[in-house]
């Protein structure tokens, strides 16, 4: 447990939080009044993307990522082709402090799936609009809270920054998709499909927040840097709560991430 002095905080797994735990640690408030219909892009899938899909033995299993492959590799802009897709990054720690949990601030620390960032510096403006929590088969609900946490680290930087915030989430065992969104008001909602039956809808959903992305980056490439921070208290002269945002990407040894 975080310590309540003036040492270290103590570093808490995100996946030790409940849901409860990231709505009130996060200032955040479900509500169920988002039209979901209206973050859609239709996209159709290449013929060769959908063949190795229909063509795997247990079909669930690379699902997502066949998705994310078809959506991430194609023009985010069907009247543009030649708008350059953004890649979508994986294996980035995400740490956020302080983090106020059960009374004791601690340190959160966890490691998404994948991220999609974009921005025309990678160490002063980059932001993200969408982070995947990936679980294993029949427990993709288990992984709201966990993938809720990253946008909460999100929204809570854009809120220190004055920036739209409006941070997507995914979290899927590859059967079923569940979507998540952070409004700047601090509200969340969430929309669920099942692989099987709403393959087009997850599709649409993906391509629009890539398309998203494209835009907001104005074609200034995107990734992120080796390391870098995005303080929230970068401007001293602010009353606002200040907190740190840290992203690590490239993680090679993932034993570090197991062991962790």
């Amino acid at each position: 447990m975080a310590s309540s002095g003036n040492g270290p905080l103590a570093l808490i797994d995100v996946k030790q939080l409940t849901l409860s735990d990231v709505e009130s640690g996060f200032d955040l408030t479900r509500a169920n009044d988002i039209n979901w219909g209206q973050f859609r892009a239709p996209l159709k899938i290449v013929d060769d993307h959908q063949s190795t899909a229909n063509g795997l033995d247990d079909r669930l299993l690379l699902s997502l990522g066949i998705l994310l492959i078809a959506v991430h590799t194609t023009s985010p802009d069907p009247n543009s082709p030649s708008s350059p897709p953004i890649p979508i990054t994986s294996q980035s720690r995400f740490t956020f402090w302080p983090f106020v949990f059960q009374g004791v601030k601690c340190s959160l620390r966890g490691f998404p799936g994948y991220s999609l960032w974009y921005g025309p510096d990678p160490r002063v403006d980059m932001a993200v609009n969408l982070i995947i929590v990936e679980t294993m088969q029949g427990l993709s609900a288990a992984g709201i809270p966990e993938c809720l946490a990253y946008m909460g680290m999100v929204h809570k930087q854009h809120q220190y920054e004055d920036k739209t915030s409006r941070p997507v989430g995914l979290s899927s065992d590859h059967d079923q998709f569940h979507f998540l969104m952070i409004s700047g008001e601090g509200n969340w909602s969430q929309m669920d499909y099942n692989y099987a039956s709403h393959t087009q809808e997850i599709v649409d959903t993906l391509a629009f927040f890539h398309k998203e992305a494209s835009i907001l980056s104005a074609s200034c490439g995107s990734g992120i840097s080796d390391t870098h921070a995005l303080p929230a208290h970068i401007r001293s002269t602010s009353e606002k709560p200040w907190s740190i945002f840290q992203v690590t990407g490239d993680i090679d040894n993932m034993d570090e991430k197991e062991s962790d």
